[in-house]
């Protein structure tokens, strides 16, 4: 028992006996350390925004590098020329398809022109010879009648031709003259000769009028239209074979054998004495299509 205890006391000798102060020391000094939260994030977005700003950094770097070479320059020209010769190719057709439209209103103004004028010289030598006839529903006023209250000429009655058609309820009205007139018919007659003169007179002031402003807008539209289909010159560096000036289409080609054609048709009086037409007066009427009262 007693060697055991010696053993025992032996090794509890020989363990180190902790300095008190020290470990009080020690334990002063240490602190504990505080997590911050925060840092981590930080650190991440720092290093998030390195690496973005590097990649662009890196991708300006390259693209400076790459415009400075030769190869990068000519795909740049070649580019620019490209799209030049697109625009202007878009630029001409629609220069082309408003220069169609402008011959197209053109044209169906002057056959509006010509079927006006056609229809004011068909009335023109007809309604006077009608207006010497007598229509069915006309009433012939006595003499008495023919005067106003203050002892004046009444106004001329309009010929019924100018009237409107009469209903399909009413039998149509039909023109007849006898073979000796009574003073009141004669008398209806001369009123409604100076009526039917007075009318076709007017007509043919504003149909003056309203010829020369059409003409005034087709020559308009024809000028615009031409200026149109001019194309414009090949640029520095475009094939000229391959340019449209070159090559031009066949709606241009077109237009142009359509305008030498009406201008040979409007000349051909000038060309040919015997298909001259008969002289006009000022007016634009026709010496033959004239009628004197």
């Amino acid at each position: 028992m007693s060697e055991q205890q010696d053993t025992v006391v032996m090794v509890d000798a020989a363990a180190p006996i902790p300095d008190t102060k020290m470990v009080t020391d020690d334990m002063k000094t240490r602190k504990r350390p505080r997590l911050d939260l925060e840092v981590e994030p930080r650190k991440k977005t720092r290093s998030v925004f390195g690496q973005v700003f590097g990649t662009l950094k890196k991708a300006r770097d390259q693209d400076s590098k790459e415009k400075s070479s030769d190869s990068v320059k000519k795909r740049i020209e070649i580019d620019t020329r490209i799209m030049g010769k697109i625009t202007r190719e878009q630029i001409t057709v629609r220069k082309q398809d408003e220069a169609k439209r402008d011959r197209t209103m053109a044209n169906r103004k002057e056959e509006d022109l010509a079927i006006k004028d056609s229809i004011l010289r068909l009335r023109q030598a007809v309604f006077p010879r009608l207006a010497g006839f007598l229509l069915t529903p006309d009433v012939f006023p006595e003499d008495d009648e023919l005067l106003l209250a203050d002892g004046t000429a009444a106004p001329a009655p309009a010929p019924a031709s100018l009237n409107h058609p009469p209903s399909s309820k009413q039998p149509p009205a039909l023109y007849y003259l006898p073979a000796k007139l009574t003073p009141a018919q004669d008398k209806f007659l001369a009123k409604q000769k100076a009526a039917a003169a007075q009318v076709i007179s007017e007509e043919m002031k504003e149909w003056v009028v309203d010829r020369k402003k059409g003409v005034e807008e087709v020559a308009e539209l024809r000028k615009r239209a031409l200026d149109n289909s001019m194309l414009p010159p090949p640029a520095a560096g475009d094939d000229d074979e391959s340019h449209p000036r070159r090559r031009r289409s066949e709606s241009v080609a077109t237009m142009e054998v359509e305008e030498e054609k009406v201008g040979e048709v409007a000349h051909v009086d000038d060309d040919h004495p015997s298909m001259h037409h008969p002289e006009k007066d000022k007016t634009g009427v026709d010496a033959e299509d004239t009628i004197e009262y």
